[in-house]
């Protein structure tokens, strides 16, 4: 009887990619026969950690490496990833969509997302949102901070928040939410009891926002970790 195959984790890191992926010789994008892929492929044991740090891709060879790792070909050995980070890759909601397509086509497993440092927004949230409420993937951890997420995006996850039984850690740390995005995340939470740590360290809400932070700490024990430090211009205002 075979034994049974190691867990292996391995990034597949941006100096993996640049290494074994010809990102520049075809102007449609990704070659379709890219070495890394093929060679991935190759792979005995499905990863479970897909890193995509600083790799930043226009959208037409992002779109392409998308399209190659969402195929059937690379099922087997990205069903199981549990953790995708795409940090400081310069992600606008145009190249931030593509990156939620993956999530939702070809990462089934997955349970912890990164997409610190770029300049995701609004629209990104609505499809978070979408996730969210469908629970496919089940997400548990989500890190968005230092993007361009305001209050329209704070209300958007606020929706997904409240239909969610599976995260229990979100992060919007340093970027554009003010009261009326804290107030309706808030009022999601007060019904929401697994979430237990929420980032909004950096953002710009006031006393109104602080005020329904209040309420949902006297309401809800299960949070244990909240980061409410506001941004340095907002706390030398007038609140």
């Amino acid at each position: 009887m075979d034994a049974p195959a190691p867990d292996v984790t391995l990034a597949l890191t941006d100096a993996f990619l640049r290494t074994y992926v010809s990102l520049g010789g075809d102007p449609a994008g990704l070659p379709p026969q890219a070495p890394a892929l093929r060679w991935l492929r190759k792979l005995r044991v499905p990863l479970r950690v897909l890193n995509l740090n600083n790799l930043v891709l226009p959208s037409m060879q992002l779109t392409a490496l998308v399209s190659a790792l969402a195929s059937p070909a690379m099922a087997p050995l990205l069903r199981e990833v549990e953790s995708l980070s795409y940090n400081f890759g310069e992600l606008d909601d145009q190249r931030g969509s593509l990156v939620l397509h993956l999530i939702t086509a070809a990462l089934p497993g997955l349970r912890a997302v990164e997409l610190l440092g770029n300049r995701v927004g609004d629209n990104t949230c609505g499809l978070v949102r979408d996730m969210l409420r469908s629970g496919r993937p089940a997400l548990q951890r989500l890190k968005l901070g230092d993007n361009q997420i305001s209050d329209l995006g704070a209300v958007l996850l606020s929706a997904g928040l409240a239909a969610n039984s599976h995260l229990v850690q979100l992060h919007l740390g340093s970027n554009a939410v003010g009261d009326a995005g804290v107030t309706a995340l808030s009022q999601a939470l007060l019904e929401n009891t697994t979430l237990t740590s929420l980032g909004l360290r950096g953002n710009t809400y006031g006393a109104h926002g602080a005020n329904a932070l209040a309420l949902l700490l006297h309401h809800n024990s299960a949070i244990v970790d909240l980061q409410l430090r506001r941004s340095a211009e907002r706390l030398e205002g007038n609140d």
